[in-house]
């Protein structure tokens, strides 16, 4: 099934509520990826390249509480976090390996990494050290805090 919106109701109001079509598959071929004559053209893109727009678009579809928890826009999205007593980020990962997503505390607070371009020969070497320390938790992708330290502070 797929859930097709009528560009004629797309803005919902207290009189009219959101209506959500749903079309047989056999009719949903019409409104497909490759299809050049899309039954609603100005919708298509954001039909099929972002999974659940109309919900997510409109409200509908739930948002995972666990990053309203954390306090981030989306997934695989840190943030400071600045009033935390240990971790100074925050992200929900989501990936290989935490396909349901995980939230991951990362970095220590107050500690400040060498940056892109470190221009001391002392935060080089910083860098590189840590970089040679966690370079085997760095490797395991996205869930782990070793990839987000690296990736953000470092």
């Amino acid at each position: 099934m797929t859930a097709v919106i009528a560009p004629a109701i797309a803005t919902p109001t207290a009189e009219r509520p959101l209506t959500i079509f749903f079309m047989a598959s056999a009719q949903a071929s019409a409104c497909c990826p490759t299809s050049s004559a899309c039954i609603i053209p100005e919708y298509h893109t954001s039909l099929h390249t972002k999974n659940f727009f109309l919900l997510s678009y409109f409200g509908m579809a739930k948002a995972d509480p666990r990053l309203k928890r954390a306090g981030v826009s989306g997934f695989n999205k840190p943030k400071r976090t600045p009033n935390h007593p240990t971790k100074s980020h925050v992200v929900v990962a989501k990936g290989k390996g935490c396909e349901g997503g995980k939230t991951i505390r990362f970095g220590q607070q107050g500690v400040k990494g060498a940056g892109k371009n470190p221009s001391s020969a002392k935060e080089k070497a910083r860098k590189k050290s840590f970089k040679a320390r966690h370079a085997k938790n760095i490797s395991k992708g996205v869930c782990s805090a070793a990839y987000w330290a690296d990736k953000v502070k470092w």
